[in-house]
């Protein structure tokens, strides 16, 4: 994404950036962790959690995050993060990305990377929520963005002020089958279901069902668009929010506390499903289990691809031999890439790409 706000800053970033993770090392595998010394994602890995007669297994985290390049700034930092992790007690599965904007999202977002994830894995462990209904999980996190966005805004170390970012989070919980997603911005999340056949039976195909698990918060919802009508800013012709001299593409974001009176706020838009629901509509005698992905990308991943073209790129790129879903994602970040290259010259715009992969299988019983 590309914002309106001139992007100056001087600094140095290898053609491939990893995201940062505050809580985890690199690699998962039956909670026995290895941390090198460079800022990367684990994959996690662990054998099964039971639902109702239904299993969880296979449950594998993975991401990765390309910087973009922009010829009018040379050196362009990676303004996206992005986190994943489960809980101590193994039953959330967690995941998000933060797309910065602004002169200084980048540090905006170094601080949100840290404070966010720890607030959010504070109040899923917290004992309440082991007897939480479908509504605990949504207040966590509006509580998680709301206190993350504050905490910036009062520290006067971090530009929260003309620098901004998109935050999607997403939130499995293994225990109730419930997945529960709150976003700012415009990055995205999607969850994918491939059900498998018991038998082969030409009815029944094997091509998975992709859904929106977030919605964009821009001036093209007919809601947003009235809270910044009522507000003190204005709506270009390209649906853009201005606030005087500064612009955002998005009608909530974290930071861009000087867009508050335009109308733009940090509170997230929160939306929830019924996995065992959506599986089960779907379900037929001949169904033995289903192979669930959740993933979460920035713009920069899903302006050049639709949801269902990088569930399936990633799903290809897993078929080669010996290729992680770590491996899948980065294929998956170089492709959206590419595409922004579509074989134009090299001192092209192109955005920075980030991905999260939250994999997990649903065992009938």
């Amino acid at each position: 994404m590309f914002f309106f706000i001139t992007f100056v800053f001087i600094s140095f970033l290898a053609q491939k950036t990893r995201s940062f993770s505050p809580l985890f090392g690199t690699n998962h595998k039956l909670n026995i962790v290895s941390s090198p010394a460079s800022i990367l994602h684990p994959i996690h890995r662990r054998n099964k959690s039971i639902l109702h007669g239904h299993t969880f297994t296979n449950i594998e985290t993975a991401s990765a995050s390309i910087a973009g390049q922009d010829p009018d700034s040379p050196g362009k930092i990676n303004q996206d993060v992005s986190f994943h992790f489960t809980t101590s007690d193994m039953r959330y599965i967690c995941g998000g990305v933060l797309d910065g904007h602004g002169k200084k999202g980048h540090v905006l977002n170094q601080y949100l990377i840290i404070h966010l994830p720890q607030l959010l894995k504070k109040y899923l462990e917290n004992e309440i929520v082991m007897i939480a209904d479908t509504d605990t999980i949504p207040k966590i996190l509006v509580k998680t963005f709301e206190e993350a966005h504050y905490a910036a805004r009062i520290d006067e170390a971090v530009p929260a002020a003309r620098s901004g970012t998109t935050c999607v989070v997403t939130v499995v919980d293994v225990k109730t089958g419930m997945v529960y997603t709150s976003n700012v911005g415009d990055s995205r999340a999607i969850i994918a279901l491939d059900i498998q056949k018991m038998v082969e039976d030409p009815c029944i195909n094997n091509v998975a069902h992709v859904m929106a698990l977030s919605i964009e918060t821009t001036t093209g919802v007919e809601d947003e668009r009235k809270r910044i009508e009522d507000g003190e800013g204005r709506i270009d012709g390209s649906g853009n929010v201005w606030y005087g001299p500064v612009g955002i593409a998005m009608t909530r974001a974290l930071g861009d506390s000087v867009m508050t009176r335009a109308g733009v706020i940090s509170t997230p838009q929160v939306q929830k499903l019924d996995l065992m629901q959506e599986v089960t509509c779907r379900n037929t005698f001949k169904i033995r289990d289903c192979n669930i992905r959740v993933l979460i990308g920035s713009d920069g991943i899903f302006d050049v691809m639709s949801n269902v073209e990088a569930n399936e790129f990633l799903c290809d790129s897993l078929k080669a031999t010996s290729v992680s879903l770590e491996e899948g994602c980065h294929k998956l970040a170089e492709e959206a890439r590419r595409k922004w290259q579509n074989g134009l010259p090299l001192d092209v715009r192109i955005d920075d790409t980030t991905v999260v992969a939250l994999d997990f299988t649903l065992c009938g019983s």
